[in-house]
């Protein structure tokens, strides 16, 4: 029984392929009635507020303290011709746009961090910038959504609180999604250089900011990308990028998958050719106009989603082809081949706990069975899998459900960290970090494991706000604490590429951050009962990433 490496590894807008489950659609009825309320509420107008950009007015809102403006098109509706095209600008408007209302979420199933759409015209972003100050232009952050390249939206996180006490204009995105932003064909071949799809439509966000973000009060000489998931994996595949040179100056990636972050050309052609057939669009001079006949349902009807199907893994990773991305991010930044801006790049210190409800005990109603564990095994490891199946055995660490989830942490984000920290800080800034609040506030009940510091738990402390409205407890004060210092640290951080630095009248965050070396390998692990510095080993011990840098060898 073979579980898909989506759910394993980039989504955090995790969902399940059986959806008669009646564990699963319950709980996913619930959170999409919650969602739409707190859409609904967050759009409210209190009070309008008017800005010129290129394309022309915009009439926002002051709402949560910030202004906001809404839904604004960035590209035009990736539609017809250009479906699996290079996005093109948005046109210019007449008159006064409505700015109060969140874009469509581009087209997707529903899942919990986002509703079902089968809308293409979705190229929007939303604009949250605090009062005007009299200090100048602020830092810029471009946020980008999570969910395996294949749900969520820039809807679901309420930018205002982040915002406020970073100091900065903070821009979350929404850009093309599974097979409309990262399916590649053979039939793609002759239409010109380059895919990954929905890379470019972050990329022409970024430069829809670079033209405009100074008439919200941001500086389009300071923006950072930023992202947690899957968009923290468009960070590692910006920085790997000649075409996103230039769009960016700092990049924070939480929790981001880079090692699976691409595939070969061959490869993604292979995949996509297999799902372009199911379509009844073979291979040929005729594949991409049979393909663009078809209807969004008719595309995700034949999508993969979580599929017990090996076949369908990894499909909507990003794809290595010479153009966009020349190579897989992990060699580029091994090689120095990056874009060289200052970086801050972490991960959470039970990522893969967060994975075990969703794929297994929501979907079957039972803890992972040693058959499940080694399934999943077999598909990130081959055949090296026994080797580490035998070092994270449930003898050894209490359960399958344990034994699993620290498998998935270590091997696709903790250690993946490591490397790039290790190969980065060899040609820039970069300053490494661990969130490790084992109270964070889980996004479900679990009856059977404890979530601990799970893949998702750092959002409400850098948003200090649930997602997507998804009920999950306050944060206490403990909780709040550090959320406000990982605050601190960011606004230095998006102001001077330093997370050390004093900016305006906050206080130093608690404790010094060293930047990350190959000598010390410092890393900075972020609890509610105190920051420290772990140096000279300790994390990567605890991760056992000693034994992942021999993985090639068995």
């Amino acid at each position: 029984m073979g579980v898909s490496l989506h759910a394993i590894t980039t989504s955090q807008g995790v969902i399940v392929s059986r959806f008669s489950s009646r564990f699963f659609k319950p709980l996913l009825r619930a959170l999409a009635s919650v969602s739409a309320l707190w859409l609904g509420a967050s759009a409210s107008v209190h009070a309008q507020t008017t800005v010129q950009v290129a394309q022309g007015w915009l009439a926002g809102q002051q709402a949560s303290g910030v202004r906001q403006f809404l839904g604004i098109p960035y590209g035009q509706a990736p539609t017809g011709a250009l479906r699996w095209k290079a996005p093109q600008p948005a046109p210019a408007w007449t008159g006064t746009r409505n700015a109060t209302q969140f874009g469509s979420a581009c087209p997707q199933y529903p899942g919990l961090f986002a509703e079902a759409s089968v809308n293409e015209d979705c190229l929007s972003l939303n604009v949250y910038a605090p009062p005007a100050s009299a200090q100048g232009p602020r830092p810029v952050i471009v946020w980008v959504h999570g969910g395996a390249f294949q749900v969520g939206t820039g809807a679901q996180y309420d930018a205002s609180i982040m915002a406020l006490k970073t100091d900065a204009v903070v821009v979350t995105i929404n850009y093309r999604l599974g097979a409309f932003g990262f399916l590649t064909t053979s039939g793609m071949a002759g239409e010109g250089p380059g895919v990954n799809f929905g890379l470019q439509d972050q990329w022409l966000a970024l430069r829809w900011v670079k033209q405009n973000i100074a008439a919200f009060g941001g500086d389009a000489s300071r923006v950072t990308l930023a992202g947690q998931s899957s968009g923290g994996t468009s960070g590692c595949l910006a920085l790997a990028s000649p075409k996103a040179r230039g769009l960016f100056h700092r990049v924070i990636m939480q929790s981001a998958s880079c090692g699976i972050a691409s595939k070969p050309l061959a490869t993604a052609r292979t995949y996509g050719d297999a799902l372009a057939d199911r379509l009844g669009c073979a291979a040929g001079g005729g594949q991409m106009a049979c393909l663009r006949a078809k209807s969004v349902e008719d595309i995700l009807a034949v999508s993969p989603l979580y599929e017990d199907s090996v076949t369908k893994f990894d499909i909507w990773s990003a794809t290595d082809d010479g153009v966009t991305l020349p190579m897989a991010p992990l060699k580029a930044m091994a090689l120095g081949r990056v874009n060289r801006v200052p970086v801050m790049v972490g991960a959470n210190r039970d990522e893969g706990r967060g994975f075990i409800l969703p794929l297994f005990h929501l979907g079957y109603g039972r803890e992972l069975t040693q058959a499940d564990y080694d399934s999943v095994a077999g598909y990130l490891l081959g055949s090296a899998a026994p080797v580490y199946t035998s070092l994270y055995s449930a003898a050894n660490y209490g359960s399958v459900d344990v034994a699993a989830s620290s498998l998935i942490t270590d091997k696709v984000f903790s250690c993946v960290a490591n490397r790039m920290a290790h190969s980065l800080s060899k040609v820039t800034p970069t300053y490494a970090f661990e969130f490790a609040d084992r109270t964070a506030p889980q996004f479900a009940p679990d009856p059977f494991i404890d979530w601990l510091a799970f893949h998702g738990g750092d959002l409400q402390y850098v948003f200090q706000s649930t997602v997507a409205g998804i009920p999950q407890d306050p944060l206490n004060a403990q909780q709040q604490a550090l959320g406000d210092q990982m605050l601190r640290y960011w606004k230095a951080f998006i102001a001077t590429g330093n997370p050390n630095n004093t900016v305006g009248p906050a206080p130093l965050p608690a404790s010094p951050w060293p930047a990350f070396n190959v000598l010390s390998s410092p890393y900075q692990r972020l609890e509610a009962t105190g920051i420290s510095t772990k140096s000279f080993g300790v994390f990567q011990a605890e991760h056992r990433c000693l034994a992942w840098s021999l993985e090639g060898l068995f």
